[in-house]
């Protein structure tokens, strides 16, 4: 984990209250959970960190397995505008 990555986990940790060790964390785990319960900056802000192209990746691996944590809203609203913007 990149050390923007690790802050960004740390500011944002409300996301990850579930979760013991927020710096052990993979960049597809802190991916979802933004999308699924951050803010509109707050998931700009993690594209920047990861890349568009890196995070799009990561979410539409995500998204073609069987099960996937997204809420259904926010998986087709990502699905829609990453087809679109990357």
């Amino acid at each position: 984990m990149t050390l923007a990555l690790k802050n960004f986990a740390l500011k944002n940790r409300a996301f990850f209250w579930d979760c013991a060790d927020v710096e052990d964390l993979s960049e597809s785990k802190i991916l979802e959970r933004t999308i699924n319960l951050g803010s509109l900056d707050a998931i700009q802000k993690l594209f920047t960190i990861i890349g568009k192209k890196k995070s799009a990746t990561i979410f539409f691996l995500q998204i073609n397995k069987k099960r996937n944590n997204y809420k259904p809203e926010m998986k087709n609203l990502f699905k829609l505008v990453l087809k679109k913007y990357v």
